[in-house]
């Protein structure tokens, strides 16, 4: 049985459609969200790299992606990384946060 068939065996069809005629255009608005296009992570942490000026190479591995990995990044409405050596470009990213030591007085 199709989801749809249920929907429409117990008259959810109805109930839906007269909900939506009820509610104004604002609350319509709130109801039913938007799906918005997922952003690419990998485009997001090149500009996040350049923009503290380091140029590092990020290799993508094409393997399994953990499912935690996976609901985070949907949640996130990005596409999940997976990275080769992902150790190294945080690394490389705190070292060039960190904050630069200052002369003892």
């Amino acid at each position: 049985m199709s989801s749809s068939f249920l929907i429409k065996l117990l008259g959810l069809d109805k109930v839906l459609k007269e909900i939506v005629n009820d509610l104004g255009d604002n609350d319509l608005y709130l109801v039913l969200p938007k799906v918005k296009r997922r952003e690419n992570s990998i485009e997001i942490l090149r500009e996040i790299l350049k923009s503290y000026g380091l140029e590092i190479n990020i290799e993508e591995v094409n393997g399994l992606v953990d499912d935690r990995r996976k609901l985070t990044a949907l949640a996130s409405n990005i596409s999940p990384l997976n990275l080769k050596e992902p150790e190294k470009i945080l690394w490389e990213l705190a070292q060039s946060i960190k904050p630069k030591k200052v002369d003892e007085r």
